[in-house]
């Protein structure tokens, strides 16, 4: 199975996640990491059968870097980009206890390339306990940086409404 290529075709959904990418680019982060290039998206999308709600759609900043040994429900069924920027696509309606996701190691390996190309380089560092022994050397380590209070929830209602909400905790 393969991590695939998707256009976007909700324009309100797009205009929001563009939205999302222009905040963070403005935003006041101390290490203005997504002014530098820095950053993709995580889209989750959420089907509903039983009341006003068609869709939600949860717009997230993002700086994590999939690990080679991470398990599949991870990496997304689908990606596209917005405004220049890696989006990724998930659905909630496959979770980890509905289906087992098999997608193949080389397009793991190549979806790893791309989310890569979105974060900051990786650096040879060795680590040391508080006597100073080393205990261990990692030539690709790299910070997974995570932002709080930078989501917002897209909901599509039956009668074609779309209500933002910013998230708050």
């Amino acid at each position: 199975m393969s991590i695939q290529y998707v256009n976007l075709t909700d324009t309100t959904v797009g205009k929001e996640i563009e939205n999302t990418i222009i905040e963070e680019i403005n935003s006041a982060d101390s290490e203005h990491l997504f002014k530098r290039g820095f950053g993709y998206i995580s889209l989750t999308i959420k089907q509903y059968s039983s009341s006003d709600t068609l869709y939600s759609y949860y717009i997230a900043p993002s700086l994590y870097a999939i690990k080679t040994k991470d398990i599949n429900n991870k990496y997304p069924l689908f990606y596209t980009y917005v405004y220049g920027r890696l989006v990724t696509i998930y659905s909630s309606a496959l979770g980890e206890n509905t289906i087992s996701l098999d997608f193949s190691s080389k397009s793991k390996a190549r979806f790893r390339k791309k989310i890569s190309l979105f974060l900051e380089k990786t650096v040879d560092r060795t680590f040391y306990d508080a006597s100073g022994h080393k205990v261990f050397r990692d030539k690709h380590f790299r910070l997974d940086r995570f932002k709080f209070d930078s989501g917002k929830f897209v909901f599509v209602l039956k009668n074609n409404i779309y209500i933002v909400k910013k998230e708050k905790y």
